[in-house]
């Protein structure tokens, strides 16, 4: 299916427009909070797109959902908390690691 939609994106630049517009404004929510948690210190997130587009990636199961049978609501939820608990820990601020002699 993901070859399909990639030939199509190349044939028809108007299918690629719509991805793209479609993609930036489902992130741009994500985007405008990873910014604002990273001005108070919540998250450390260097780019908040790029943020956006991982925890997207990881909350909707990446292309492993395009190719397997939907998901039910509790797998749903699960792979949610997943992504939640990898992608909150990952971004988390820290102290530097001490360098050790």
């Amino acid at each position: 299916m993901w070859r399909t939609v990639i030939e199509s994106r190349a044939e028809s630049p108007q299918i690629d427009l719509a991805m793209n517009n479609g993609l930036k404004r489902t992130l741009a929510p994500m985007i405008d909070y990873f910014e604002r948690a990273g001005e108070v210190g919540i998250l450390a997130i260097e780019d908040a797109e790029a943020g956006a587009r991982v925890f997207a990636e990881l909350a909707s199961g990446g292309l492993a959902a395009f190719m397997c049978s939907p998901a039910s609501p509790d797998e749903q939820a699960v792979t949610l908390r997943f992504a939640l608990d990898i992608f909150l820990l990952g971004a988390s601020p820290r102290q530097p690691a001490p360098h050790h002699k």
